[in-house]
């Protein structure tokens, strides 16, 4: 069974997370070639799927940068799943 956490309520959003499973223990890499862990034993990550066709994805990416600058013990991870590398349609 998983955690429900809230995190923030700031700008009238509440952001809830619900905690099921430990991440992978694999590297991974950014689009600029830079790695990270997402196994960080004892914090959180936070992985936010978007794609370019998904406004309300784009119009949340303020709210979870803002979540990032004011949580900086937390990971916040973006992950898009456009097809196109350059995250075009």
């Amino acid at each position: 069974m998983g955690v429900l956490m809230r995190i923030d309520t700031s700008a009238g959003l509440a952001v809830l997370m619900l905690v099921v499973m430990a991440a992978p223990s694999a590297a991974q890499t950014d689009q600029h070639g830079a790695s990270y862990e997402l196994d960080r034993p004892g914090r959180i990550t936070v992985v936010d799927f978007a794609a370019s066709w998904c406004v309300p994805c784009w119009k949340s990416l303020p709210h979870v940068e803002a979540l990032a600058h004011s949580y900086p013990d937390i990971q916040f991870l973006v992950v898009s799943v456009d097809d196109r590398e350059d995250g075009r349609d």
